[in-house]
C-alpha cells in the first residue's frame, strides 16, 4: 500500500534496509502528470493567446511606421509642390528677364541709329553722361568707325575706362 501511495510512508520504513529503500524511492521519483485532452487545449490555447498578443503588437508597430511613411510623403508632396511653384516662378522671372533684354537691345540698335546720325563731337558729349552699362549697350550697336568718332571726342580717361569695360561686358 505504500508503494502505491494508498498509505502515506512512516518515516521509520526508511530505516528498513531493502524495503525501506525501495518505498522511498518511489516516493521521491516525481510523478508524471498525465495531461488530458483538456490539459492540452488549455496550453494551446495560452499558446495561442500569447501568439496573438505578440502579432498584435507588431501589427501596431507596422501601423505606427506606416503613418509616419504617410506622413513623410504628406511633407514630400508639399515640399514637391513647394519647388514647382518656385520653378514656375523663376521660369517667368527669367523670361522676364529675357524679354527685358530683348527690348534694351532693340532700344539699344534704335539709339545707335539716332547717334550714328549726330555729329561725333555731340554724341561723345551726350554718352559721357551716361551709365556704363548704357553707353556700352549703345556703342556696341554701332559700326566701328563711328565708335572710333566718338570716343575720339571723349577724354582719355572715360575712352579708356569704357574699353575696358567693354572687353568684359556684354549687353
Amino acid at each position: 500500500m505504500f508503494f502505491l501511495d494508498i498509505l502515506k510512508t512512516p518515516a521509520y520504513v526508511e530505516q528498513i534496509p531493502v524495503v525501506g529503500k525501495i518505498v522511498t524511492e518511489k516516493q521521491k521519483a516525481p510523478v508524471k502528470k498525465v495531461e488530458t485532452k483538456a490539459d492540452l487545449m488549455e496550453k494551446e490555447n495560452k499558446d495561442l493567446k500569447e501568439t496573438i498578443a505578440k502579432k498584435d503588437a507588431e501589427l501596431k508597430e507596422i501601423q505606427a511606421e506606416s503613418q509616419d511613411i504617410a506622413n513623410q510623403l504628406n511633407i514630400i508632396a508639399d515640399n514637391e509642390e513647394k519647388l514647382k511653384d518656385e520653378v514656375i516662378s523663376l521660369n517667368e522671372k527669367l523670361l522676364e528677364s529675357q524679354m527685358r533684354k530683348e527690348n534694351q537691345a532693340k532700344v539699344y540698335k534704335d539709339m545707335a541709329k539716332y547717334y550714328a546720325e549726330m555729329n561725333a563731337k555731340n554724341a561723345a558729349e551726350i554718352i559721357n553722361k551716361l551709365e556704363m552699362e548704357h553707353i556700352i549697350g549703345i556703342l556696341s550697336e554701332l559700326e566701328a568707325d563711328i565708335v572710333a568718332d566718338i570716343m575720339q571726342n571723349m577724354s582719355e580717361d572715360k575712352a579708356a575706362e569704357i574699353t575696358k569695360k567693354m572687353l568684359v561686358m556684354a549687353p
